[in-house]
């Protein structure tokens, strides 16, 4: 791996890019990645892309390893309207705290204390068991790429090793899988309610995307074009 790794081919990213005011975040694939083109095909499931102009700014966040990266480009050419080419401004850079920007959700949520502190056995137990859609627990948390903050009424451990399933609100039903490690519980309150801060341990690529996508969108949404939002776009 090189200190500045582009994104591979088939890799899912994360694209921002801002034309006439309007913040556009979609999650998208990378179907040829050259050291001058990168090809990208957006997913339309998500967003609706907005008609893409020649010489755009654009913006691509993915992950390498344990790595936020960011690669700053310019639409080279629009193949189709979920299909565009992109010229890469300069080498990938690892992005700073501020590419792990958090946001306020309402969400269904499952959470239990895995069987094993494996993750691999827990990995298996998690995809071979179904959860009802009566045992999500309908609530606001705090999400970012690489955890989240979610109400409990279990005083968990540190490193409690969760099975955590979230339906975010985007389109269709898929449920985001993800092994998550107990890093902190929060005091509760008088009727024992408690808020757990989770890490990340175990997230598919593609359900990863989908959690950044979330957090961006809601995160412009309040924000709106403040000076962060235009540093990490232009």
């Amino acid at each position: 791996m090189t200190d500045s790794p582009l994104p591979h081919d088939d890799q899912l990213v994360t694209m921002v890019t801002v034309r006439d005011g309007h913040i556009f975040v979609a999650s998208s694939t990378v179907l040829v990645s050259k050291s001058n083109s990168v090809a990208l095909s957006i997913d339309t499931s998500i967003a609706t892309p907005p008609e893409f102009s020649r010489g755009q700014d654009v913006t691509l966040l993915y992950a390498s390893g344990d790595r936020v990266m960011r690669l700053k480009a310019t639409i080279q050419e629009t193949v189709a309207a979920d299909r565009i080419t992109l010229r890469p401004a300069g080498a990938p850079r690892e992005g700073d705290r501020r590419d792990y920007r958090r946001a306020d959700v309402r969400a269904g949520v499952y959470a239990v204390a895995c069987d094993s502190s494996d993750l691999a056995e827990a990995r298996a137990a998690q995809v071979g068991t179904d959860v009802d859609a009566s045992q999500f627990a309908e609530c606001d948390i705090n999400l970012s790429g690489s955890g989240v903050q979610l109400p409990s009424t279990i005083d968990w451990a540190s490193e409690t090793l969760l099975d955590l399933r979230m339906k975010l609100p985007l389109p269709g039903d898929d449920v985001i899988r993800v092994l998550g490690r107990v890093v902190r519980t929060f005091p509760g309150d008088a009727e024992g309610h408690y808020t757990v801060a989770v890490r990340f341990a175990e997230i598919a690529e593609s359900d990863q995307d989908r959690v950044v996508y979330t957090v961006f969108s809601r995160y412009f949404q309040s924000e709106g074009m403040d000076e962060d939002v235009m540093e990490l776009t232009v």
